[in-house]
């Protein structure tokens, strides 16, 4: 490789700037490292816990709820599930269709999710929202479900 003596200098002078800052990457790590053993390292956790008292399905139910969903979409989604169990039954069946839980999915719905059948209320509950995502799907998604339900008394 040859190089023109014009660029002689400035190789030079970009070798010389990376030494010095080798140099004080050194220094500062040497004076790190001197700090770091010199003073004493204190550590401490602090672990907040909250103690929730559930005493009903139907409050284990409106925290999970709030827990996942913004205030508007919990708007929503409570008014559905209102309306379908009037109460938040997990047991809860429709003679006429078979839809069970507190989402009234049908055994179809829950295969389509990928979810097995439970008589866990979260469980349903989150079975209720994947369905709806599905279906609905959007940021706004558990909304157009409750406009779908007024309009057709089903979701």
């Amino acid at each position: 490789m040859v190089i023109k003596p014009h660029r002689t200098k400035h190789l030079m002078t970009v070798g010389f700037t990376m030494a010095v800052i080798a140099i004080i990457s050194m220094v500062f790590s040497i004076a790190t490292n001197v700090e770091l053993r010199t003073q004493k390292v204190v550590t401490r956790t602090v672990i907040q816990t909250k103690e929730v008292v559930w005493t009903t399905d139907q409050e284990r139910i409106q925290l999970f709820i709030d827990e996942l969903l913004t205030s508007k979409s919990a708007a929503c989604f409570r008014e559905i599930l209102k309306r379908e169990t009037n109460g938040y039954n997990p047991n809860a069946v429709n003679s006429d269709t078979g839809a069970s839980g507190i989402g009234q999915l049908l055994d179809e719905t829950y295969r389509t999710i990928g979810l097995k059948k439970t008589g866990d209320p979260l469980a349903q509950v989150v079975a209720s929202l994947a369905h709806i995502a599905r279906r609905f799907g959007g940021s706004n998604s558990v909304c157009n479900a409750w406009h779908y339900w007024q309009l057709h008394n089903s979701y």
